[in-house]
């Protein structure tokens, strides 16, 4: 594991970054050098999804608190590929159906098949809450996994403004734009449309 000069967030700094994530109870930690990450072998956080055809999901993490449901090996077996990104990537759906799992399953599909190996790894690291400043820290972490292939995945919806935002912790840059104008505008916008304001729309 290595950290780059600038980016390193002691527990105090996560904290204040990542207020959501880190604390009691939670499925997440804090980390010195991905920041923040999956608590190890957790797997009892169920969610209750009546359109799923198991009516629920279960989001499970394994023995490195990837969001896979076999434990992880440091030592290569496969063609690997390392895939980090925010929730979309992490995925409100069971394990097997992330889109690493997916794409893990076609692609040992159409290299072997008879089913017979499994040509290709593909390992979730994605985690909910988190912007493209995480991505690069969590590879940090897991560089002595040795990916072939590093795939972070992007949400246009806010990992711009998450960017932003940590650039200015980082860099003690006074924060843009979030005066008692704009968070007036924000709150009237967050009453009528409780949903849309603070991602999509609160980023441009």
């Amino acid at each position: 594991p290595v950290s780059i000069q600038g980016m390193v967030l002691d527990e105090t700094g996560a904290k204040a970054l990542f207020a959501p994530l880190i604390g009691k109870p939670s499925r997440f930690e804090y980390d010195p050098i991905a920041w923040v990450v999956h608590k190890p072998d957790t797997g009892l956080d169920f969610m209750d999804w009546p359109e799923h055809p198991a009516g629920r999901i279960r989001q499970n993490t394994n023995n490195m608190g990837f969001r896979e449901d076999a434990p992880t090996q440091v030592e290569k077996r496969a063609y690997r590929i390392f895939v980090t990104g925010d929730s979309h990537t992490d995925g409100a759906v069971n394990n097997s159906e992330s889109y690493a799992n997916v794409l893990e399953a076609l692609l040992d599909r159409a290299l072997d098949p008879s089913g017979a190996t499994a040509p290709v790894e593909v390992i979730n690291a994605g985690l909910g809450g988190t912007g493209p400043h995480n991505y690069l820290a969590m590879l940090q972490k897991y560089l002595d996994l040795q990916p072939d292939v590093v795939i972070a995945g992007l949400y246009v919806g806010n990992d711009f403004m998450n960017a932003l935002m940590h650039s200015d912790f980082f860099t003690k840059r006074k924060a843009r734009g979030r005066d008692k104008a704009y968070k007036d505008k924000l709150n009237a916008a967050l009453e009528q449309y409780p949903d849309l304001p603070q991602q999509g729309y609160n980023q441009p």
